[in-house]
């Protein structure tokens, strides 16, 4: 699995709607979970699932998504609707697989 991550291009997909083993294959093979909503959010399910699957997230700094996704350590956080920040931490993510990895795997390493 890590080295299928480290060895991909740089690309984004959207899936639509997707369940049951397609969407933990798809999660676990993703480089990231953006999570870019604008809205103050509780406490998604679509970010525990990427958690379960090692999959690190780059979400909103707003609502619960700030105390969800620890920043540098689970994932990364910018700032809501800022494209350009969050361009920039699509870079970080893509740009450094072994860091991207190693958030992913610190939540899961917690749970």
């Amino acid at each position: 699995m890590e080295s299928s991550r480290k060895n991909r291009s740089t690309m984004l997909r959207c899936w639509g709607l997707v369940g049951g083993e397609e969407k933990r294959s798809l999660l676990r093979a993703a480089t990231c979970v953006v999570f870019p909503s604008e809205w103050y959010e509780g406490f998604p399910v679509a970010i525990l699932e990427a958690y379960e699957a090692a999959t690190p997230v780059v979400a909103s700094e707003i609502g619960g998504l700030s105390h969800i996704v620890e920043h540098g350590q689970t994932g990364l956080l910018f700032r809501p609707g800022d494209a350009a920040d969050l361009a920039a931490k699509l870079r970080m993510v893509t740009s450094d697989p072994e860091t991207s990895l190693a958030m992913g795997a610190k939540w899961a390493l917690a749970s």
